[in-house]
């Protein structure tokens, strides 16, 4: 199996296929469960890794119980996910389905529509031009249970999962379906901070900062924090990009990050500024004064030219010229 496939950025997959990076079972069962794949392809990996590689421990974790066999594990996620995906399918007169489309954007606030079916809410997802995923749930008159059922772009099943307002009732199975969210893996990345980045799904073009730190190595009652206090959504970044109102700071998902490639166009010409700034300066106040300034050259043009008239830092980036250039 072709680990490297179930990462979503290309860039990562192709640095840890040219270090030769070898996961642990435990760590290739992480990167299928965060992974695009559709539910079939993620049980076909599940069920190749029993087959072919070695069983062992699923550590205790804060957000997560002790397994004794990561293979049993994985054939219980299989079958209960199935289960969850055939109850999901299966029509229901007391039943309805509430849509949440996510667009990528993160000033466009998403909310819950209600439909009678669900192929009324799959339809209505797909006409959405501009949607990057969407999450289906289920809901019961009767039943304070939820299944939730997660798609991609192209509307195809990539995680089923169960919500219950009674936390006893359902608590083993619950604790099986959500076990593999509550590990954090280290995973090789070519990024430094400074780079420019996208985020697949966001839009943006972001100046990279904030990668996983030295925090994630202290060791709390013999425990690495990684280990014990992390889990599937510390594997992140942090990143600065532009919008009209000013500086954004985003929480971004480690493995869906890439390179940009292309051309920096509109208030994107401001990022090789607080690039420099955050690669060089560190909290220089006049470092500072260039950033905002370089952005109010964005924002207005004459005001900002006569600013910064003679200032290396626009002169190196290229930002002196005719507005909208």
């Amino acid at each position: 199996m072709d680990i490297y496939s179930f990462i979503s950025s290309k860039d990562i997959a192709d640095h840890c296929r040219k270090i030769d990076h070898r996961f642990t079972p435990l760590e290739q069962a992480v990167l299928v469960n965060l992974s695009e794949k559709t539910i079939r392809e993620k049980h076909e990996a599940f069920l190749w890794l029993v087959e072919n590689t070695p069983d062992g421990e699923v550590p205790e974790r804060r957000t997560l119980k002790y397994f004794e066999s990561l293979h049993a594990l994985l054939r219980d996620i299989v079958r209960l996910e199935k289960n969850l995906e055939e109850q999901f399918k299966a029509p229901e007169q007391d039943s309805y389905f509430a849509l949440r489309i996510e667009y990528g954007d993160v000033d466009r606030r998403d909310q819950d529509d209600i439909f009678a079916s669900r192929e009324e809410a799959v339809k209505e997802a797909l006409d959405e031009e501009d949607r990057v995923s969407f999450t289906i749930a289920k809901k019961l008159f009767h039943d304070d249970r939820e299944i939730h059922c997660s798609y991609n772009r192209a509307g195809e099943a990539t995680s089923c999962w169960l919500i219950d307002k009674d936390e006893h009732r359902d608590k083993d199975e619950l604790d099986i379906i959500v076990a593999l969210d509550g590990i954090y893996i280290d995973v090789p990345i070519p990024f430094v901070e400074g780079d420019l980045i996208t985020c697949k799904g966001t839009g943006s073009v972001y100046v990279l900062f904030g990668l996983p730190s030295n925090w994630q190595d202290r060791i709390v009652r013999g425990k690495r924090m990684a280990d014990y206090h992390s889990d599937s959504t510390d594997i992140m970044c942090n990143g600065y990009c532009l919008i009209k109102e000013g500086l954004r700071y985003d929480h971004l998902s480690l493995l869906d990050v890439e390179y940009f490639e292309g051309k920096l166009e509109g208030y994107d010409r401001f990022l090789p500024a607080l690039r420099k700034y955050l690669q060089e300066e560190k909290g220089d106040a006049m470092g500072l004064y260039t950033l905002f300034s370089c952005y109010d050259y964005v924002r207005d043009h004459e005001w900002a030219t006569r600013m910064m008239k003679g200032n290396s830092w626009v002169e190196e980036i290229g930002l002196i010229g005719k507005p909208g250039e």
